[in-house]
Parts: C-alpha cells; structure tokens; sequence
C-alpha cells in the first residue's frame, strides 16, 4: 500500500496487489496479475495488463494498449 505518488520509468510487474493512494505515473509498460486500486489519477506512456480487478476512481490515461481481462471500475 503506497499513500502518495508513484512515477516508474521502466516496466512495473506486480503479482499480487497494488493500491496507489494519489497519482499512478508508468512511463512504459504495466503487468499486474492480481488486482490494481488507484485513487486519484493513473497515467501510463505504454501499455497496461491487468489480469484481476483494476478500480481507478479518478482518471485513467493509457497512450498505448489497455487490456483488463476480468472487471474493470
């Protein structure tokens, strides 16, 4: 669980859970196999995978590809 901003430059891998209490910022690809909380604002420069539940309340922003393969709020 992380309360404030997360920028990544590269590729982010979760295998579980990850829960972004502000800003989302993943300059390139994003894979998450479990579920992805953020809330406030998600901004991706390449592609995200979800393969669980992704739950964005504020913005969602993908340049490139966004592929959720079970629920999406």
């Amino acid at each position: 669980c992380i309360d404030c901003n997360v920028k990544f430059r590269e590729r982010v891998i979760v295998k579980k859970f990850l829960r972004v209490g502000k800003k989302l910022t993943v300059d390139e690809g994003a894979s998450i196999c479990g579920k992805l909380e953020v809330h406030d604002e998600t901004c991706l420069g390449r592609n995200l995978n979800v393969s669980g539940n992704g739950n964005v309340s504020g913005d969602l922003n993908v340049n490139g590809d966004a592929k959720i393969k079970e629920n999406v709020a």
